[in-house]
């Protein structure tokens, strides 16, 4: 599904989402408002029964059932909306782009102006379906309603390499919004838990940024050799796992926990390292042979989906509801 087109469904499927809304709103003045009604019934009743007589009809309010019956049927149409939209995403495609490739500048940044017009709609669907708002970040790309950014870039090499890793990261989306598997995520995971590497890649336990000289303080690395394969983990597993390489590199020596490589690492706490071991990790301070103050920069952050889900969702993305 196109960009364009993606804008046309998700205002189609906003209005009925705020229609819905309305309803629900109607719907709740509408019970409040029968409740009184049959407060004032049943004290009618009871009144005409001191007098010897009888109601002839049972109390009757049939806005309420309507009302319902509408909110059901607008559900139903937005659950089909739902799945139409995430279900063409699967096969994202930026149709907007403009026709050159622009050079970064010398902030190593890139602003695309999005062909067409404003697409709020669409944006607006991709960030809730990780409950966030606009201006929505994956990586090192920022999404508004109408132009992109990419930061950290230098060649026009770098801001391709960067919208494909956007188009599989809204694809990705997708895959979370029906809740289905990506290969990928198992595929690496499996991978990284079957290297040499793996110490390592737990040691780091998700977290969003991490620095080799943070990792050298935690594994006592002091030996030329023991640094060495701590940076070897980034350079070859980049190699090895090429796109699917769970960091980015924000600086020499610095490094951020990717939009997949959180998924890969939320996938990995689920096959491999027990509830026990996680749950103790979660607010370990790890000591420092240095400063005081450094303890802080140390600190183990709780392992979620890079900021973007907490643990509960994490495992609904992968395992569906439990």
């Amino acid at each position: 599904m196109k960009l364009s087109e993606l804008e046309q469904k998700s205002e189609k499927l906003n209005s009925n989402r705020n229609l819905l809304k309305v309803k629900k709103d109607e719907l709740s003045k509408l019970e409040t408002q029968q409740t009184k009604e049959r407060e004032d019934f049943e004290l009618r009743k009871r009144w005409v029964k001191l007098r010897g007589e009888t109601v002839q009809n049972d109390f009757k309010f049939e806005q309420v059932d309507k009302t319902k019956e509408e909110i059901n049927s607008l559900q139903t149409t937005i659950t089909e909306q739902e799945k139409e939209v995430f279900v063409g995403i699967k096969e994202f495609a930026l149709d907007v782009l403009p026709c050159d490739i622009p050079l970064p500048n010398s902030e190593r940044k890139v602003i695309l102006n999005l062909e067409g017009g404003s697409y709020l709609n669409a944006v607006t669907l991709l960030a809730s379906t990780v409950d966030k708002k606009i201006p929505f970040k994956l990586d090192n790309v920022i999404l508004e309603s109408n132009n992109i950014t990419i930061v950290n870039v230098q060649t026009i090499s770098d801001v391709v390499e960067e919208l494909e890793s956007l188009v599989q990261n809204v694809k990705r989306l997708a895959h979370i919004a029906l809740k289905e598997p990506d290969p990928a995520i198992k595929e690496t995971a499996e991978k990284l838990h079957g290297s040499s590497y793996r110490e390592i890649w737990e040691i780091i336990r998700g977290r969003q940024n991490i620095s080799l000289q943070e990792l050298y303080s935690e594994k006592n690395a002091t030996k030329d050799e023991e640094m060495k394969k701590i940076r070897n983990f980034f350079t070859n597993c980049k190699t090895v796992l090429k796109e699917n390489f769970p960091f980015i590199c924000t600086e020499k020596g610095s490094y951020e926990l990717s939009f997949f490589g959180a998924l890969v690492w939320a996938q990995y706490k689920n096959e491999y390292i027990s509830n026990s071991e996680v749950n103790a990790q979660k607010d370990i301070e790890i000591p420092s042979v240095e400063e005081e103050k450094s303890v802080e920069q140390h600190k183990v952050e709780k392992s979620t989906l890079n900021g973007f889900l907490d643990d509960k969702k994490i495992n609904e993305t992968l395992y569906g509801k439990v």
